[in-house]
């Protein structure tokens, strides 16, 4: 991505997050509820006995992926 795409990113993420105007507790309860949904599916993964330890943590880290959460560059193989 060159850096007019991203300089343009940027400024449209924050035009949408000066817009957004939730109120703090119903903010809380949207990551909350994504938290618990999230936790939730890590343990789905983890009692699935057909995974080995590697597939496990792949599918762990692809969940997160999925969800907008970035795991760093350990995993980028």
């Amino acid at each position: 991505m060159n850096i007019n795409t991203e300089l343009l990113k940027k400024y449209v993420a924050d035009l949408i997050t000066n817009q957004i105007t939730i109120p703090e507790f119903e903010a809380f309860d949207i990551i909350e509820s994504s938290a618990a949904k999230i936790l939730s599916e890590i343990q789905e993964i983890i009692k699935t006995i057909e995974y080995d330890d590697f597939q496990a943590v792949e599918e762990i880290i692809c969940l997160l992926e999925r969800n907008n959460l970035d795991c760093g560059g350990r995993h980028d193989f």
